[in-house]
């Protein structure tokens, strides 16, 4: 159950670039290279850059899904020394 406070708190729209980097934890420098590459939505505001964060949330969704190769290796290598 919300509280009238917390249903007052509009959605994050944007990220300003040091924002950005603590919402996706990749460095600034990446951050703005994916802007340049148009993989990442930004906006000018003067001299500020905003990130638009659905744009940011999208590129991470797409992210292939982590796999442990470490461990589907040595599943392998346990197989083929078993049989």
């Amino acid at each position: 159950m919300s509280t009238e406070s917390e249903s007052q708190v509009p959605a994050t729209i944007a990220y300003t670039i040091r924002g950005a980097v603590a919402a996706s934890g990749f460095s600034r420098s990446r951050i703005y290279e994916l802007i340049a590459r148009g993989e990442v939505e930004a906006r000018k505001d003067g001299r500020k850059t905003l990130v638009v964060a659905a744009s940011l949330a999208a590129y991470i969704s797409a992210l292939p899904n982590y796999r442990d190769h470490k461990a589907e290796l040595k599943a392998a290598v346990s197989i083929k020394g078993g049989a």
